[in-house]
């Protein structure tokens, strides 16, 4: 299908999203909205507080958009986990006349049991200032709201912190009235919340606002802060925080939106924040959302996420741990709700991700396993692989065209998606698009009122199977091809596919480009530089505004990566993990690079492995007795699916427009082989051991690889890369398979390992192999034992595998 390498290296860093580090010993208890509706349309900056046993308090802002004089404040209990209405406790109301805005809530306990509700009044936050309500009978009553003294603002966003000595630090910010001056400074007030002190910090080079408050057994303090810088900022106190080092920058990005940061009974520190670096709008950089936890406040590492989406907004977080040790975070959504989070944080921290890792979008495709490619277009007709491009529409005559029976045939043998030839070498389009006329549109095919793609894309959508596809970057009859002019039409096939077929789960971009062609009657070779042509930064920009989540797939990534060869094999080392620089066409050795990818591969572009059932990719009638049989389709999908790839199986239409009978005996045969090897998994539920576990503690057990959920794993301290899990199957059993899962949302790690199985009253070694990654399915020769142990022999980091299963 290729000619040679398309190459994006140029956009990989404007396109490879961040690290996708979700961990399931962080469990989620509860999660949901504080309410369904509420008497205003925005809301925004929460804050929380323990008022009792299983009883809490939440704040926000809430009216018709922020700096509207009509913003209040409001309040909602939570009593046995259920919340009360909105509640509206203040408002900006100075006399009949006038009315300010109010502002970012925060509520604070004092060890005496007082309650405090700060806020803010005002026009903007540049001429605010402070207010505060108290209560002490936990809310019931409350006192009338009172201004503070001249000059103090309160907690301008997170929770005060009362310390061993009754005093209260309210963490506090400035911002100047021309908003070039941003500083962080605290104010302290005695144990009622009187006699207010100011206690100023050096912000350096920093414009930093909203700090949040750690504390550490040893009495130092930290502050975490916002920035203008797209960074976390942090100073330090040494002595009860009284004087602080000058603000410094931290590990953890900030797209200039606010955290809080909670210091746990364990002495664990958390931080919720933003994990990207702002855009254009002040909104970019918050439509994702995640926990990331530190020992020394020093070294961080995500330990959950709570929202991950392409756009949106989540941020202006609050966290605080409750009296039963649980985790409770409030946030804005979409600035419309407050999102509520519970969560059950282990004393054992899980290991920090290692190297690249998957995307929410990468890690769908991975768990799809099984995709099929529908090769489809004149070549059917022309009895070629390649059209030159000279192909009279006409001769695209399918007369029994049935779209449904080739995805249910897909779906019956087990794919989960389908991508589509919309468009290959030779120009002929299967939709109708406007910008050419060698289209189906100019075919017999239903009087020219045709259009494939759109069938194929709402049978997808009817039997569940995600749609995809591929549209060639080459066309051999488009006369402009090789010239500027070329691209922009290109482009608007792309905005043509994207608009009007519902979402697209993969595009497939073919590294065939530039040749000979009729090119609109040239008849002549042309060359293009795959590197610069299609300026492929913009191209692939343009098609994410559409699908921020579509994967790309070529030669070189940026989504996923070409296997390297066309027989529906994977490496035996296959790491998921890839340079881009590495990728230049032409460079010696690509197809063998492209098979292993790279131990330390800078980003996550796993392999897909695409083949076709026939000899050709497109349906050829004397071919009909050379489909792959169930068994050679069942060794593809081991050298495949078995060794951590994802396969794409080309399964033509023929000239009547149905999968032949041949195809669909072969692909009915292969699943019921799968289904029969794979039936039952002997070490579900059984009894595991390991060497040793993370912190002796349960959430990281080898009980973990036998349990059936693939979100849970076993693994082993920091400083330990090797070990083995055993496996007791209970009594004696017949072992042909053994497959193994990496949980690569912390990245791939595993380098060798080996099965053993216990025979004679000891261990014999039946398999041995290198590379894991989302899935590994060794074949054995058939064995009958009792117990089968995987030890880990070589390993970038501690070990993280979340399945092992015995077939």
């Amino acid at each position: 299908m290729r000619l040679k390498l398309l190459n994006f290296v140029v956009i990989f860093t404007a396109f490879t999203s961040s690290l996708l580090a979700q961990t399931p010993a962080v469990k989620l208890i509860k999660e949901g909205f504080i309410y369904e509706t509420a008497p205003f349309p925005e809301c925004h900056a929460s804050s929380i507080v323990e008022l009792g046993k299983d009883h809490l308090m939440a704040t926000w802002f809430g009216g018709t958009h922020e700096r509207h004089p009509d913003v209040c404040i409001w309040t909602s209990e939570s009593k046995n986990g259920k919340w009360s209405a909105p509640k509206k406790m203040a408002d900006g109301v100075m006399d009949a006349s006038t009315r300010h805005p109010t502002w970012n809530p925060v509520l604070f306990k004092s060890k005496a049991g007082k309650l405090f509700l700060y806020y803010k009044v005002g026009p903007n936050p540049r001429e605010w200032w402070g207010m505060v309500m108290t209560s002490t009978d936990n809310g019931k009553t409350w006192s009338k709201a009172e201004k503070l003294p001249e000059g103090f603002l309160g907690p301008i966003k997170n929770k005060s912190v009362q310390l061993a000595n009754g005093d209260i630090l309210h963490p506090t910010s400035f911002e100047s009235n021309d908003e070039k001056i941003w500083n962080v400074y605290l104010e302290k007030t005695d144990k009622d919340g009187k006699n207010w002190q100011k206690i100023m910090i050096d912000n350096g080079s920093f414009g930093a606002i909203q700090p949040s408050i750690l504390t550490y057994p040893d009495g130092r303090l930290q502050l975490l802060c916002r920035s203008r810088q797209n960074v976390v900022v942090e100073t330090w106190s040494s002595d009860g925080g009284k004087t602080w080092s000058k603000v410094a920058g931290t590990s953890l990005p900030n797209p200039n939106s606010g955290t809080d940061a909670v210091t746990l009974k364990n002495g664990t520190q958390l931080i919720v924040y933003n994990p990207l670096i702002r855009g254009k709008e002040w909104s970019n950089g918050r439509q994702k959302l995640r926990l990331a936890a530190s020992t020394d406040g020093k070294e961080w590492r995500d330990i959950y996420v709570f929202e991950d989406e392409p756009k949106g907004e989540f941020s202006y977080p609050a966290i605080i741990q409750s009296s039963d040790g649980l985790v409770h975070v409030t946030y804005t959504h979409h600035r419309t709700k407050v999102k509520y989070v519970v969560l059950d944080i282990p004393n054992v921290l899980p290991p920090k991700a290692v190297g690249p890792t998957p995307t929410k979008a990468q890690m769908g495709w991975h768990e799809m396993e099984q995709n099929a490619f529908i090769h489809f277009t004149t070549n059917t007709f022309t009895d070629l692989e390649w059209g030159y491009g000279d192909e009279k529409p006409s001769i695209f005559n399918p007369t029994q065209t049935n779209v449904e029976q080739w995805i249910k045939t897909l779906k019956d043998a087990g794919f989960k998606g389908a991508i589509l030839t919309s468009k290959h070498h030779d120009g002929f389009c299967l939709f109708p698009s406007k910008y050419t006329e060698h289209s189906i549109k100019n075919s017999p095919y239903k009087n020219g009122q045709g259009d494939l793609v759109k069938e194929v894309a709402e049978a997808c959508k009817k039997y569940g199977l995600k749609f995809g596809v591929y549209l060639s970057p080459w066309d051999r009859n488009h006369p402009e091809y090789g010239k500027p002019g070329y691209v922009e039409y290109y482009r608007n096939q792309l905005k043509e596919i994207f608009e009007n077929y519902g979402s697209i789960f993969e595009m497939w971009f073919d590294g065939a480009n530039g040749g000979d062609g009729y090119y609109g009657g040239a008849r002549e070779k042309r060359r293009i530089d795959g590197r610069t042509y299609y300026d492929w930064p913009t191209t692939l920009q343009m098609v994410r505004k559409f699908n921020p989540e579509v994967i790309f797939f070529s030669d070189a990534g940026p989504g996923v990566r070409w296997v390297g060869n066309e027989r529906g094999i994977a490496g035996e080392t296959n790491w998921n993990s890839i340079t881009p620089d590495t990728l230049y066409a032409g460079k010696g050795g690509i197809e063998k690079l492209l098979n292993t990818g790279s131990a330390d591969g800078t980003h996550w572009i796993p392999a897909e492995v695409d083949v076709s059932i026939r000899p050709g990719w497109f349906y050829h009638a004397k071919e009909d007795q050379k489909v792959r049989t169930p068994e050679n389709l069942f060794d593809i999908y081991l050298t495949s699916v078995g060794r951590g790839s994802t396969l794409l199986l080309n399964v033509p239409p023929d000239r009547r427009g149905l999968i032949h009978e041949n195809d669909v005996k072969a692909l009915t045969g292969w699943k019921e082989m799968i289904d029969r090897e794979f039936k039952t998994n002997l070490a579900l539920k059984t009894k595991a051991t390991a060497s040793s576990h993370r912190g002796k503690v349960a959430n990281y057990a080898a009980s973990n690889v036998t349990d059936g959920d693939k979100n849970t794993y076993w693994t082993t301290n920091d400083d330990v890369t090797t070990g083995s899990v055993e496996i007791d199957l209970g009594k004696a059993q017949t072992v042909k398979y053994v497959t193994l899962k990496e949980h690569i949302q912390l990245g791939q790690r595993v380098k060798a390992f080996t099965v053993e199985a216990w025979q004679n009253g000891q261990w014999q070694k039946i398999a041995n192999a290198t590379t894991i990654g989302y899935k590994r399915i060794l074949k054995l020769a058939p064995v009958t034992t009792q117990k089968i142990r995987v030890s880990i022999t070589e390993s970038k980091a501690c070990p993280v595998i979340s399945e092992v299963e015995v077939y």
